[in-house]
């Protein structure tokens, strides 16, 4: 078993290393296929690591290569876009279809999603992967992709945006977003523990937050992340649905020291998300969404551990956070930090330079 691998693996080698300039579909898918039954022999038989590991790269090569050439398929008839039409281009180029060779729409929009991934950076994260001793994954490839494409996007953004003092401003240009990030200054006057919120920044009435005119900022789909305190989670989740949104989920800010509170003292803040979504205290960061819009990175993990700032400032990595996971333009709501690159900012507490 293990010399027949070896010649396979040895075979499947030779082929792999001409993946740049063979430009046939059906070869490529070929050898893609074979690194797969090889990967998935040597896991069942325990065979070496090495040949699990040799063959799942070749496998994740053989996909970025088909990706290649399912993007360069020329349009069809009409000019329809590319993403939309890869089956009826490839039919109408070579007679075949995609089914015909195996592929399904899933694995063409993924692969040539991870075509996109220049070759100089797909080598270095495989390469890492099989330092580590893990096995190359088409998922961990397509994860590694989209982080590369969402940084890119944020760079093609105009350095800066700038920043307003009314959103009927961005209206009037119809300007759209499709993320919002927002610290409503939450009208703590009747809340004891944090009554404080007046003496360091004015704070909003609950009408004057849910009237704010976000929904005509937003296009058919997008993400909202919204900082809410633990003790204002229920008007949180009515700010959402006020501004066109759907709740989701929520991500967690850990404070490296511990403040006060009407019943357990906080040491945390939750920020919701909302998609047209992130949610857990204690200040949350809550997540929703509205439309289809997806998320980009999966890999986030729902907490950070991150020093306590001055009074309500949240720390500047929530917002590179959110560059990862959800894509742009960005606004950035009741702003109090300094303008970053690729976002508008709305308040009138921005730290300017």
């Amino acid at each position: 078993m293990r010399a027949d691998s070896d010649h396979a693996l040895m075979l499947l080698t030779k082929a792999a290393n001409a993946l740049d300039e063979i430009e046939d579909l059906g070869e490529v898918v070929k050898i893609r296929d074979h690194a797969e039954a090889l990967r998935s022999l040597g896991k069942r038989f325990e065979l070496a690591e090495e040949i699990a590991l040799r063959a799942s790269t070749i496998k994740v090569k053989a996909e970025r290569r088909l990706g290649e050439l399912l993007a360069k398929l020329p349009l069809h008839p009409g000019g329809k876009p590319a993403a939309a039409t890869t089956s009826n281009r490839l039919q109408h180029s070579t007679g075949l279809k995609l089914s015909d060779l195996g592929i399904s729409r899933s694995d063409s929009s993924r692969w040539q999603k991870i075509a996109q991934l220049p070759k100089a950076k797909f080598n270095a994260f495989v390469h890492s992967e099989v330092e580590a001793n893990r096995l190359p994954t088409t998922n961990g490839v397509l994860r590694e992709a989209k982080r590369y494409l969402a940084t890119e996007r944020v760079k093609s953004l105009p350095q800066q945006e700038g920043y307003v003092t009314q959103l009927a401003e961005l209206i009037d240009e119809k300007r759209t977003f499709t993320t919002i990030y927002a610290d409503p200054p939450w009208p703590y006057r009747n809340r004891s523990s944090n009554g404080a919120a007046n003496n360091h920044y004015p704070t909003l009435s609950m009408d004057d937050i849910l009237a704010e005119p976000v929904k005509e900022l937003v296009g058919p789909s997008g993400h909202l992340h919204l900082w809410c305190p633990a003790s204002f989670l229920e008007e949180g989740l009515a700010v959402i649905k006020a501004w066109g949104f759907v709740y989701k989920s929520y991500f967690v800010w850990i404070k490296e020291t511990i403040g006060t509170g009407n019943y357990y003292r906080r040491a945390d803040e939750l920020m919701l998300f909302g998609n047209r979504t992130l949610n857990n205290d204690q200040e949350m960061l809550l997540l929703g969404t509205r439309g289809g819009e997806g998320f980009l990175d999966h890999t986030v993990r729902s907490w950070q551990k991150y020093p306590r700032r001055e009074h309500s400032r949240k720390p500047d990595e929530v917002r590179e956070m959110v560059e990862k996971v959800s894509p742009g333009p960005y606004l950035e709501l009741y702003s109090r930090s300094q303008p970053k690159r690729g976002w508008t900012h709305y308040g009138n507490q921005i730290v300017r330079s």
